[in-house]
């Protein structure tokens, strides 16, 4: 073989990414999650396979978090049941309960998606307090959190705070909740806080195909400016439906349905639109 061949053959080599791998990983003594995860490399699945881990995680590569049947019981031993560290994750069909402060936790993360999660507040016959957020999501950008839901499983627990909470996004930052619900009687449903969007061809926050039950808050917008609130429903809450605070301005609110509420919107910022929007309660204006 020539030295020439040989030169391109070894550069070759060097530049061909290794195939992902998939790590099977199974209930067990010990952390089977967390070292399944400290096993891999960015770009591999972690599959947990059906049964409960009793266990919280710390995921700190881009990797890939998969269920099959699986059940992560976090307890209270350390702030969030799942933080993800990295960029590049993807956590999905996964029940997980419980975390001190948290159950999913992303700060400061780029590319994260966190789809068909099922979140409870506390870890099944734990002594915890339940956590005060499910998902919490802040100074992030190209988040996806969809089709998860918080939902009663018969022990009554509820956030103390928030199913889900969205805080610090910038403009453009493209920060998305779509087709999440929760019919747990928490403080607030979904919130938004101190977020700053533009509404010009794309988006700090969006919310979307949401349904919240039961909340004393449904949704709420708190200090938030310019984000898009489209087709979420909200019904059975205690206090507002639909809550826009006095330090939020410029926000897109469309074709949502908020019935049943104690009160079912109520807008104190300025310049908010709001269009197509279904209620019997309290009033909003229209689109300046």
């Amino acid at each position: 073989m020539s030295t020439r061949i040989a030169c391109i053959l070894c550069a070759l080599a060097a530049t061909t990414p290794l195939q992902a791998r998939t790590f099977d990983v199974f209930p067990g003594p010990g952390t089977p999650l967390q070292d399944g995860i400290n096993g891999a490399a960015t770009g591999d699945t972690v599959r947990a396979n059906a049964g409960t881990y009793t266990e919280s995680v710390l995921i700190d590569r881009g990797v890939k978090l998969v269920g099959r049947s699986a059940v992560i019981e976090a307890g209270c031993d350390r702030p969030a049941a799942i933080e993800v560290a990295s960029g590049g994750v993807d956590v999905r069909s996964l029940t997980v309960h419980g975390g001190e402060t948290y159950t999913i936790l992303v700060v400061g993360r780029d590319h994260i998606r966190v789809k068909a999660v099922h979140l409870l507040p506390r870890a099944t016959g734990g002594s915890c307090a339940p956590a005060r957020f499910g998902v919490y999501v802040s100074a992030s950008t190209n988040v996806d959190v969809v089709q998860t839901d918080a939902t009663d499983a018969g022990t009554g627990d509820v956030y103390a705070d928030s199913a889900f909470y969205v805080d610090s996004i910038g403009a453009d930052a493209r920060v998305r909740l779509a087709r999440v619900f929760t019919n747990l009687r928490n403080a607030r449903g979904i919130v938004v806080n101190d977020s700053t969007g533009t509404l010009i061809d794309h988006f700090a926050v969006l919310l979307a195909h949401d349904d919240v039950v039961n909340s004393d808050t449904g949704i709420l917008l708190s200090n938030t400016d310019g984000i898009d609130v489209n087709h979420n429903g909200v019904s059975g809450s205690s206090a507002v439906g639909i809550d826009v605070d006095s330090g939020s301005d410029r926000n897109f609110l469309k074709a949502n349905v908020s019935e049943t509420n104690a009160l079912d919107v109520r807008d104190q910022g300025t310049n908010n639109c709001w269009t197509q929007t279904t209620f019997k309660t309290g009033s909003v204006p229209g689109c300046p």
